[in-house]
């Protein structure tokens, strides 16, 4: 986090989390994304899937472009 110049504190699970989304956001495959997290279960991994509207949104878009 200094590296980065946050100087706010930070836990584990938000670290967590904001790396999961990330990947997410790059559509990196799900299944993938469950063994680098250490999920026993695709289901838990897609909790992080959930979260992203702004995907939901950016494919409306898309699927709106091409009509």
């Amino acid at each position: 986090m200094s590296a980065a110049g946050i100087y706010k504190k930070i836990t584990f699970h938000c670290a967590r989390h904001s790396f999961a989304c990330n990947l997410v956001e790059m559509k990196i495959p799900m299944i993938h994304l469950k063994d680098l997290l250490g999920h026993s279960s695709i289901s838990t991994t897609e909790i992080y899937a959930k979260t992203m509207q702004a995907g939901l949104f950016e494919s409306m878009k898309q699927l709106a472009s091409n009509y």
